[in-house]
């Protein structure tokens, strides 16, 4: 082998071998940059979890309760006003489409047990807005109106159960996960209860045309 052969031979080497190292180098290079970014945005989903675990809608709901008759005394009704506040720091959605406010009488058998009778949905009352969902700041008290139809007197069993928005039930759902007692059939919503009573001949009778 002369001289010129051992140099083209040896360029040749030093070619492949500087394209094997472009090559590794590019490949390292891209390895490096595609795995940054998996960090970036693993860092990144990971600071959204910590902020919306921290960012809570949280509603308290009140309720408050009266008893109207109508004029003609064919009906009563409970008229239930709703104060609802948002005491978490997230603005949070009242899906009222799924949401529900009832009453139902308690029934006393015979052997002292009590049970509760059927449920009567109550209506939920706007002149100016159509109540499929609402929504309330961080701080902010909103307050709703309905009416239950009633025709018995006694003591009835009132419950509101309000429900929230679905990013609300996703953040819930990871905390209970965390904790170990996530549920698939969990939804985000608050309530609130009590115990009213009708009676015959209410002090008002604000319902229905004024007796003659």
């Amino acid at each position: 082998m002369d001289i010129e052969h051992f140099k083209n031979l040896a360029d040749g080497i030093q070619s492949i071998i500087i394209a094997l190292g472009v090559l590794i180098g590019g490949g390292w290079a891209l390895f490096r940059f595609r795995t940054l970014k998996d960090i970036e945005k693993a860092k990144a989903d990971l600071e959204k979890l910590k902020r919306d675990l921290l960012e809570r809608g949280n509603l308290k709901i009140e309720m408050q309760a009266s008893q109207f008759d109508a004029s003609d005394g064919s009906v009563q009704y409970i008229s239930i006003t709703l104060v609802i506040t948002n005491v978490g720091n997230r603005t949070e959605i009242i899906r009222w489409s799924h949401s529900k406010i009832g009453a139902a009488l308690i029934e006393c058998a015979a052997d002292g047990s009590m049970r509760l009778g059927g449920e009567i949905r109550a209506q939920v009352f706007s002149l100016y807005i159509t109540l499929k969902a609402s929504t309330i700041d961080p701080g902010n008290s909103e307050q709703y109106a309905a009416l239950i139809p009633v025709e018995k007197t006694g003591t009835y069993f009132l419950e509101s159960l309000i429900m929230g928005s679905p990013e609300e039930t996703t953040t819930s759902l990871r905390k209970t996960r965390v904790a170990g007692i996530a549920s698939d059939t969990y939804v985000a919503a608050w309530g609130s209860m009590m115990f009213f009573n009708v009676v015959r001949n209410p002090p008002n009778k604000l319902i229905g045309a004024a007796a003659p």
